[in-house]
């Protein structure tokens, strides 16, 4: 029954890595980013930096400057630690605005 169950536990750990990767790579693949968004809005507030240059400091912060696979070993370790980053929508940390949700 043991043995069993580590199996189990195992390849749902590998089944939930798989599953991230692909959500991951799906979301760097989408052809308008969010970042792109938020780097023209800002590119057009009077006195700010050029869109070009939004667009780095976004892609250095988000890290999508780094290749896929480096890029998810990056946002894994970050989520391990549980820093899941900003929410895009509300601009709140992520943890801040689940245990709003969740309390």
């Amino acid at each position: 029954m043991r043995k069993f169950i580590i199996k189990r536990l195992i390849i749902s750990a590998v089944l939930l890595v798989v599953v991230a990767f692909l959500v991951y790579v799906l979301m760097r693949s989408l052809p308008t980013s969010y970042l792109e968004t938020v780097a023209r809005q800002k590119s057009m507030q009077p006195g700010s930096k050029s869109f070009e240059e939004w667009m780095e400091q976004l892609s250095a912060t988000y890290g999508m400057d780094k290749g896929i696979v480096p890029g998810f070993l990056s946002w894994c370790g970050r989520a391990l630690r549980g820093d899941f980053g900003d929410s895009w929508r509300w601009t709140v940390p992520v943890t801040e605005k689940f245990a709003d949700s969740v309390w």
